[in-house]
């Protein structure tokens, strides 16, 4: 390694040993997580079907969107807003004020949800049966209380407690969906409510057994606490809002013009972009009370070349795995969910881009430059929307895919403009290029045995290729 190499890794080797102790933990847990619903997803499609599936997928997106878009983009104030001292004591204040305003949001939310459902009348009942709908307020109000922990964990950098419980709410929706729908035979019904119980049940041991309790003391809210909160975090209620639109819009649009069991086959296919979605988020989970603790000495500035780096390693490792994923994707799911694994591949294409976008992320959150994410955020969320209902009646569940693939196009271009310029984004789009190539070959003909050996030969390049790149960095 040479001297200037040498003296760059001293100066942030110890700011990077708790930053990458943090997001390591934190994406242990996820991926015990991604597995666990990877399980979920498998076991639920084989027992229920594509339509099946496809209703409990659409219940998912009801309850997730009643959090999220009402009451996820507060509680990065809790973390965000820590005192700045690792270990410190966590602002009781900034905590209980955030969850109040989660929790008028959420019941706010759930409630205008329930009652278009209910104005909609027995016209959705194919899309979502009246006996989940209880099920939508119960785990919205779970989701809550589970993530004001997560957000409580981060600020107290205990990384190992998020993960913990990600994965043991994804063991208890396993093992109750599995007794509900394989072994009494609970359908749909069952499936709905083994997820809220589980989400439910992760909440109360989180509550009770992750010492989140005694770091917050009694319930405290004060006008300067809820002033602090919304005015840090207000304007990513609309980035958050856009975020759900592009996780979740495409399930909603599909089961507005399609049958159910389409919506199933596409909820399927989706899940590996989910996977790979979360994944990246980890690090913005991990990067943002960081860097706000940074920011008190000096900002926080990435550089090009380790960015280009990074995105070509990323995109190599999805295309090498996407292309492992997409030939396993008969077997795991069955025959009822072989025409998703196409719709799969482009998914996974638009997942390789992804690098960019969560490195920029957390640096734009960091220096309150959360305006620019919120119009960046916005006009993704706008494209997916717009491309999905241009095409969906033509082209099926394809057209979701390709709208997915629009917004994560877009918001990536924009996000490295925004912060390197445009010779940049030729540097990125030339790193990631390789990996995309190769899950767009296996786009265009899954089940060949030639697309997928041809896919996995570029990749595979795309992988060493990456890392010689960085030994010669490292020279």
């Amino acid at each position: 390694m040479s001297t200037d190499a040498t003296r760059a890794a001293s100066a942030v080797g110890g700011r990077w040993s708790g930053l990458g102790g943090q997001t390591g933990l934190l994406a242990a847990g996820y991926l015990v997580r991604s597995v666990g619903a990877l399980a979920l997803t498998v076991l639920l499609g084989r027992l229920l079907g594509p339509e099946g599936f496809g209703q409990v997928t659409v219940f998912l997106a009801v309850s997730w969107g009643a959090f999220y878009i009402a009451a996820s983009w507060v509680l990065v104030s809790i973390p965000a807003l820590s005192p700045g001292r690792e270990g410190a004591a966590l602002d009781g204040q900034v905590f209980w004020s955030a969850l109040l305003l989660g929790l008028g949001g959420t019941l706010l939310a759930t409630t205008v949800l329930l009652a278009v459902l209910v104005a909609a009348g027995g016209g959705v009942e194919r899309v979502l049966p009246r006996s989940t709908w209880p099920a939508v307020a119960i785990t919205a109000l779970a989701l809550l209380v589970l993530n004001a922990l997560y957000a409580a964990l981060q600020a107290l950098k205990r990384a190992g407690g998020v993960a913990l419980l990600q994965a043991v709410e994804r063991f208890f929706a396993l093992a109750l969906a599995a007794v509900t729908v394989l072994a009494l035979g609970g359908g749909v019904n069952g499936a709905v409510w083994a997820l809220a119980a589980a989400a439910v049940a992760t909440a109360l041991l989180g509550a009770l057994g992750s010492g989140v309790r005694e770091r917050i003391g009694r319930p405290a809210v004060t006008r300067v606490a809820l002033r602090r909160a919304t005015r840090f975090s207000g304007p990513l209620a609309v980035s958050n809002v856009a975020a759900y639109l592009v996780a979740w819009v495409d399930i909603l649009i599909l089961a507005a013009f399609l049958e159910p069991a389409e919506v199933g086959v596409y909820s399927v296919a989706y899940q590996f972009f989910a996977l790979l979605l979360g994944l990246a988020g980890v690090w913005v989970l991990a990067a943002v009370p960081d860097y706000v603790q940074r920011r008190r000495d000096s900002p926080v500035q990435l550089r090009i070349g380790p960015l280009t780096n990074a995105s070509a390693l990323w995109s190599a490792v999805v295309a090498v795995g996407g292309t492992a994923a997409v030939a396993m994707f008969g077997v795991l799911f069955g025959d009822e969910f072989r025409s998703g694994a196409g719709v799969a591949a482009v998914l996974l294409a638009a997942a390789a881009l992804l690098a960019p976008y969560f490195a920029v992320v957390p640096v734009l959150i960091a220096a309150g430059r959360t305006r620019a994410l919120m119009w960046i955020s916005v006009g993704g969320a706008a494209t997916n929307v717009i491309v999905d209902l241009a095409l969906v009646q033509s082209l099926g569940i394809w057209a979701a895919a390709i709208g997915t693939v629009a917004q994560t196009v877009l918001v990536t271009v924009a996000i490295v403009l925004l912060e390197f310029g445009g010779r940049a984004l030729a540097r990125v789009g030339m790193a990631v290029l390789p990996g995309v190539a190769a899950l767009a070959v296996l786009a265009a003909d899954p089940h060949s045995a030639v697309a997928t050996a041809l896919a996995g030969c570029v990749a595979c390049f795309a992988l060493v290729a990456t890392g010689l790149r960085f030994r010669r960095t490292l020279a």
